[in-house]
């Protein structure tokens, strides 16, 4: 998939699912607002980052991928969080209280 460009932002009411099959994905100035929705972001492939001035607001976030996950660019607003990152670091800067917990698939932060 890649990166997504000339997107003004992605809102969703319950659950925002996306998935990369190939490469990584990159969250640019498009912001991924869910509220107190669920929020799903697996990179089968890649890793998942943000550049720009997207950030995420939701109050689940999963984050799954093979390589890096560095959300530290922006702040987002998550409640909850699960992840796993089977090959490399997972990096979050938040601006709500947050816990790691079980979201769906994953329980806690798992990065090797």
């Amino acid at each position: 998939m890649g990166t997504v460009d000339g997107i003004t932002g992605v809102t969703a009411t319950n659950v925002f699912d996306l998935q990369a099959t190939t490469g990584d994905i990159v969250i640019g100035a498009a912001a991924i607002s869910n509220g107190s929705g669920f929020a799903y972001l697996y990179s089968i492939a890649g890793g998942v980052s943000e550049t720009g001035s997207g950030a995420i607001t939701a109050s689940n976030l999963e984050v799954g991928a093979v390589d890096d996950v560095d959300l530290t660019t922006n702040a987002s607003a998550v409640d909850f969080l699960s992840a796993n990152v089977s090959n490399g670091a997972f990096k979050l800067l938040d601006s709500v209280s947050l816990a790691t917990t079980s979201v769906d698939a994953y329980a806690g932060v798992t990065a090797f």
